[in-house]
Order: C-alpha cells, then sequence, then structure tokens
C-alpha cells in the first residue's frame, strides 16, 4: 500500500462509573431529619389548629357581648346573672324592668318577692325548669335565648332533646307562657351547643366548642358574671361565690378591690383544657389578678373572656 503500514489503534477501554448506593448511616441520617421536619410540622399544624379554635370561641364571646350590650339598650340594663346574694331581688327587680305588666299569681301575692316566685311557678309549670338552679352558667341562654320550643300540649323537655331556643311570649303579663307571638332571641343560639341537664332543668348553658373534655364533668361553657353596686357606691364582683366549686369566678386587676370590667360584666370560658381553675376560698383578695397573673393557677392561663383571647398573653 504505497509503502505505508497501516496502523491499528486499540479501542479505549471504556470507563463506567460504577454506582455507589447510601451507607446505612446516611440513610438513618436521612431518615431522622425526615421525622424531625415531620414533627416540626405537625407541631405547627397542631398549634395552629389549637389557636383556631380559640379564636372561634373568642368570636362566639364577643358576640355574647354585643347582644348583651343589645340587650341594655332595650331593657335599661344588664341582665342578672342568678348569682351573688342578692340573687332574687336582682332578678325581681329585673322583672319589674323589662316586664312592667308581669301579673303576680294570687297564691305568692303576700310573698317579699311576689314577681320571683310567680316566674318560678310559671316555669315549673310550663317547662319544668328549676328557677332557684339557674346559676351564672345558665344565664345567657335564658336571657338572652329566651324559652325552648315547646308548643301548647307539647310534654316537657326529655332527655335527649334539643334545647332551642325561641324567645319569651309578647304579653308583658305573662311572659313565659307557651305559644304565639314571640319577642325572639337576642342571640342565635346553635341548638347543638346548648347543654342542659335535670328534670327539672337546673342548667341549659352554652358550649361553644363542643369537643373539649372537662375532668369536672362539666360542660366547658361560657359563664356570665355582672358587676353589682357596692354599700360605698363603688362597683364590685365580690360576691360571686356560687361557682367556686368550678374554680370560675370574676378577674381583678390589682390586689385592691379593682376589677375588670367594673361596670359592666365578665365572660369566662376555661379554654381548651376545659378548666376554669382550682377552687377557691370565697375571699375575693384570693381571687386571681389577670395583668400580672397573681393567684393563677394552671387552669387560668388559657381561659378565654370577652377582655383577652387568652388571659397568659396579658400578663405583663
Amino acid at each position: 500500500m504505497n509503502g505505508v503500514e497501516m496502523v491499528r489503534i486499540p479501542p479505549r477501554p471504556e470507563h463506567r462509573r460504577k454506582n455507589r448506593g447510601f451507607t446505612l448511616v446516611e440513610l438513618l441520617t436521612v431518615i431522622v431529619i425526615i421525622g424531625i421536619l415531620i414533627a416540626l410540622i405537625s407541631a405547627a399544624t397542631i398549634t395552629a389548629r389549637a389557636r383556631a379554635r380559640e379564636a372561634a370561641i373568642y368570636t362566639q364571646i364577643k358576640q355574647l357581648e354585643t347582644a348583651l350590650m343589645e340587650y341594655k339598650n332595650q331593657f335599661g340594663e344588664f341582665p342578672p346573672d342568678f348569682s351573688g346574694p342578692n340573687r332574687n331581688l336582682d332578678i325581681e327587680r329585673h322583672i319589674r324592668r323589662r316586664w312592667p305588666r308581669f301579673r303576680v299569681d294570687p297564691s305568692v301575692i303576700n310573698s317579699p318577692t311576689p314577681l320571683y316566685d310567680t316566674l318560678k311557678l310559671r316555669l315549673a309549670s310550663e317547662y319544668n325548669i328549676d328557677l332557684d338552679a339557674l346559676d351564672a352558667r345558665s344565664a345567657l341562654v335564658f336571657w338572652l335565648g329566651g324559652l325552648p320550643d315547646i308548643k301548647p300540649g307539647d310534654p316537657f323537655l326529655q332527655p335527649g332533646s334539643v334545647y332551642k331556643p325561641v324567645g319569651f311570649h309578647a304579653d308583658e303579663a305573662n311572659p313565659v307562657q307557651r305559644g304565639e307571638p314571640r319577642t325572639g332571641s337576642l342571640f342565635e343560639f346553635d341548638p347543638t351547643k346548648i347543654a342542659w341537664t335535670g328534670s327539672p332543668i337546673s342548667v341549659m348553658t352554652y358550649v361553644p366548642d363542643t369537643r373539649i373534655v372537662s375532668d369536672s364533668n362539666q360542660p366547658p361553657s361560657v359563664v356570665y358574671f355582672r358587676s353589682e353596686r357596692a354599700p360605698d357606691g363603688t362597683r364590685t364582683y365580690a360576691t360571686k361565690v356560687n361557682l367556686i366549686p368550678l374554680g370560675c369566678v370574676p378577674y381583678r386587676v390589682s390586689t385592691s378591690e379593682n376589677w375588670r370590667n367594673p361596670d359592666s360584666f365578665q365572660l369566662i370560658h376555661p379554654g381548651l383544657d376545659g378548666d376554669y381553675g382550682d377552687p377557691r376560698q370565697p375571699d375575693p383578695t384570693t381571687w386571681p389578678i389577670s395583668d400580672n397573673g397573681v393567684n393563677f393557677t394552671k387552669g387560668d392561663y388559657d381561659n378565654i373572656t370577652n377582655f383577652a383571647t387568652r388571659l397568659e398573653n396579658e400578663i405583663k
């Protein structure tokens, strides 16, 4: 071939890259990191859901507050809270103010509290409600919602029945009779969130979050405390001792007789733990102070009120 020698060049060996898998240590590290991320995401999700539930409860409390303000606009004062040493007299005076034409039953005409006793008799006969037993847990449903939807001739509410408030009768002489026309409710209570017990009925209370379980077996409801006028002319909550067994008491802002919302009312919910606080002696000087946490127990910190979304957030 014209003296030219052909040189055969051998093919270059193909270098194949060997795939290296994860070592056991690397794999375990990845698993741990993923687990940490999942835990962080889960914790954040749980916290976000809890805050959303608390916000929903607070919103309902503020709606109740608005309804109470409207109640005062219509009837000249906030409704009684069914508590304190002058409980029956407070209700007597309020009946006279709200229903000036309220007709007294002849059987109690000579009673010191004829209006109260008449209301008590009629509630028992028409609705099987024990007025003497109602306390600050039941006041909101009673005054803002009214009486249950029981038509003339219908039986009393039975265990498991829904308490659907439909206001009071429009007849001021007998506003607790059954039938029409009704004045309507000032707050649209969800009947599925009203817990009532007893025969006769001794509690009908509003439970904003029905998923909360309370250790005390009491419905985790909104409690209503109205301030009262003290002998010296100031406003006080110091007489509100009838819910001490629940651990629910009004809040102060100092060690002296200075109260939250001194001229109106306090609405208190136990928060997601269902615990209002530990029972205390009926001495207002030992009651909790909301702005610094003095006398707080573990149950107080997450309580939701009409003046704080969560009490621990107010502590300075």
